[in-house]
């Protein structure tokens, strides 16, 4: 089970990779940082200027499944579902894109409605639920999404 939970992981990123990078990435070293306490989690930006004085590139953040999809969304695909409440990340990737820091969002932490009940950290009894769920998050955060408004 955990191989699968690292499996489905794995090809979440790459899935998120292929769908938000930019075809002629440029060559060379980038700084990256994990940090949420900071930027995620803070009611303050200083966060994102203190990366960006440090001349970070690369911000890495957990994608909450859990607490984005606290409810089974109808159609788990549309990032526009509204069981889905983006707006944590809509305000991190925002302040992070004025700032010219880039987001590589992992996805983690299963909503009970999609195990069966158990906790964050069991694998979905659906692989599909997840793959929809990253397929959401990848159009919401591809750059070429117009939300709604109120979306």
């Amino acid at each position: 089970m955990r191989r699968l939970a690292a499996a489905l992981t794995l090809a979440v990123v790459f899935t998120l990779l292929a769908a938000a990078s930019p075809a002629g990435a440029s060559p060379g070293v980038q700084k990256g940082m994990y940090d949420e306490a900071t930027t995620l989690f803070s009611a303050s930006s200083d966060g994102f200027d203190t990366l960006a004085n440090l001349g970070v590139d690369v911000l890495r953040l957990n994608l909450y499944w859990n607490r984005v999809a606290t409810t089974r969304p109808e159609d788990a695909a549309d990032p526009a579902d509204p069981a889905y409440d983006w707006s944590l990340y809509d305000r991190a990737l925002e302040l992070a894109q004025q700032r010219g820091i880039e987001v590589l969002l992992s996805i983690y932490g299963t909503p009970g409605w999609a195990n069966g009940g158990k906790g964050q950290n069991y694998a979905p009894t659906s692989a599909g639920a997840l793959q929809a769920f990253a397929r959401a998050a990848a159009r919401r955060y591809s750059g070429d999404y117009a939300p709604e408004p109120g979306d």
